[in-house]
């Protein structure tokens, strides 16, 4: 029986030569495009999304009158003490009046302004989803809040900031 010995060598040539690696360099930058084509589509780190809140802001011009509707899409975790914030009284039911005491609160932490004006925006609707829907993942706002303002006919600049966010649990 005749043996046969393989013997690892860092060496390939006669010359003895250190043995490198040749990679086509486009063989190096697809890989370097496809590892960071793999990072940038990686969704960032998201702590649950029970903890998920979003607002969304919504201007539409109609005759004259700037509409500005605002919408809270939030999670059990953020949701629960919102719900606490509209519903002062702790009765499992948002008033009338609780309604429109959170509606001025928002609208307290908002600045609205055309051609560099600040406006008052009045109330137009508030509806607030039962507090179950507070529980569970959004799948309608829980909250909607329409406000409109006049505004004259032409061009005009519109600035709004808001700082208003719901409460949050502090763990």
């Amino acid at each position: 029986m005749i043996r046969k010995k393989f013997v690892r060598s860092a060496f390939y040539s006669k010359k003895n030569a250190p043995y490198t690696a040749s990679v086509h360099p486009l063989k190096r930058l697809s890989t370097l495009l496809f590892v960071l084509w793999v990072c940038l589509a990686a969704q960032p780190a998201q702590a649950h999304p029970a903890d998920e809140g979003r607002q969304e802001v919504a201007f539409s011009l109609n005759r004259g009158a700037l509409r500005w509707t605002h919408e809270f899409w939030l999670g059990p975790l953020i949701g629960l003490p919102t719900w606490a914030q509209v519903d002062r009284d702790g009765n499992g039911a948002a008033t009338d009046a609780e309604q429109l005491a959170f509606a001025q609160q928002l609208q307290s932490h908002v600045t609205l302004q055309i051609d560099g004006n600040t406006i008052e925006p009045h109330l137009i609707s508030i509806d607030v989803a039962p507090q179950a829907r507070f529980v569970a993942q959004p799948a309608a706002p829980q909250i909607r809040v329409v406000f409109s303002s006049t505004i004259a006919a032409g061009t005009h600049t519109l600035r709004f900031q808001s700082n208003f966010n719901p409460e949050r649990i502090k763990l």
